[in-house]
């Protein structure tokens, strides 16, 4: 096996609504031979609420640009650039951008593509 190199710029965004936030997943079963992980990034414009996702899969989360929230039924807790988040699977959150500027998120998942994600308004 050999290393693959994946560059955002030739990866397909995933439109999360009209505002131009949007999802792109980097590394995946699909583009590579992981079996393990996936890794995304997402970019969230200001004002921007996601709607309430649940994975199947624990999720890690980096923040690199901004600042915001992220509300589960349990606490909304507070994040800016630097900090990193553990969101347990099964548990149901919405990523909210809440700053005048934009926010961006890199993402793994201990499962080889997107996991199984129950979506809610």
């Amino acid at each position: 096996m050999k290393v693959t190199k994946i560059s955002e710029y030739n990866v397909a965004r995933k439109e999360l609504g009209s505002d131009g936030s949007y999802v792109k997943e980097l590394i995946t079963r699909h583009n590579t031979k992981t079996s393990k992980g996936m890794l995304g990034v997402s970019v969230f414009k200001p004002r921007f609420q996601s709607k309430v996702l649940t994975h199947s899969e624990d999720e890690l989360v980096y923040v690199m640009v901004g600042s915001g929230k992220l509300w589960t039924p349990y606490e909304t807790i507070s994040y800016t650039e630097g900090d990193s988040l553990f969101i347990p699977a099964g548990i149901p959150h919405k990523v909210i951008n809440d700053g005048e500027s934009h926010l961006m998120m890199i993402f793994f998942f201990t499962y080889p593509e997107y996991p199984p994600t129950e979506i809610r308004d």
